[in-house]
């Protein structure tokens, strides 16, 4: 009974095209009509029973759904803690905001725990915001697993932090090194500029290639000093220490060529720099 009457709430309540619900906002694919919001398949129209299109059950259900909607719709931040409880387990943003709450309450583990949720549905930054609650209460494995959720869907920093934590030794394993360099990597392509002020202090300690391409550090260097990155600022300043004048006058002129092949070929991986 409760299935037809929720079925017949999505036929009932068209938006432009036949089909189309106004609560869950799927969309007729052939039989594979699934409801986001309550979680259920929709079957073709062609098996809808009407036997319940006009009955007290449906009203109420029609009534309790309009709302829920109208409550969704309402601005999240200005949510009470009784209705972030209440539609927490329906929204991931709804869920984002109530993990925010917990972490200025600092309610730590209700915080991971909420923000992990909202990460679990498809908000991206949920798990950097949880790995770096964990972090700061130094349960460093805790926050790898965390930041290794969010690098899976692509999240920068997530990426750019899980490398730090190999990269400074906080976790440990096998082939951390080589993790530690494919994660600051990854960030260091995002844009990222203490990414790719790491990245190219590793560059430089194993391949001296002063050249404008990837495998170069003085490439990424030069990526990191573009982006403001006071930490390539401070590596630079020791390598020129190190040289003659003579040898410093050629170490200036590839990095002055290097700085205009990645502004003028790259500027994707210098999102910080004004001209």
């Amino acid at each position: 009974i409760m299935d037809n009457a929720l079925i017949n709430v999505h036929y009932r309540k068209p938006l432009q095209d036949e089909g189309c619900c106004k609560f869950c906002k799927y969309n007729n694919e052939d039989n594979e009509n699934f409801c986001q919001k309550l979680s259920f398949w929709i079957p073709n129209t062609e098996f809808i029973c009407d036997e319940y299109e006009d009955s007290d059950l449906l009203k109420s259900i029609e009534s309790c759904l309009n709302e829920a909607y109208a409550l969704r719709d309402k601005d999240i931040s200005e949510m009470t803690d009784a209705e972030l409880e209440t539609e927490r387990g329906h929204d991931k943003f709804v869920m984002l905001e109530y993990a925010k709450r917990q972490e200025k309450r600092q309610n730590w583990s209700e915080a991971i725990r909420a923000y992990k949720s909202a990460g679990d549905q498809g908000v991206e930054s949920a798990y950097y915001h949880a790995g770096i609650i964990a972090d700061n209460m130094q349960s460093y494995r805790k926050a790898a697993n965390l930041y290794k959720l969010g690098y899976k869907m692509g999240d920068e920093w997530c990426a750019y932090r899980l490398g730090c934590l190999y990269y400074y030794k906080q976790i440990s394993g096998l082939f951390a090194d080589s993790k530690a360099r494919r994660c600051l990597l990854y960030a260091a392509r995002k844009g990222i500029p203490n990414a790719q002020s790491k990245y190219a202090v590793y560059l430089i300690e194993h391949n001296r290639n002063i050249e404008a391409s990837e495998n170069s550090g003085e490439f990424w260097l030069m990526c990191a000093l573009l982006n403001c990155d006071q930490e390539a600022s401070d590596v630079i300043r020791k390598i020129r220490s190190g040289f003659t004048e003579n040898t410093l006058e050629y170490y200036d002129k590839r990095l002055f060529e290097i700085k205009h092949y990645i502004i003028e070929n790259r500027p994707e991986y210098i999102p910080n720099y004004k001209s």
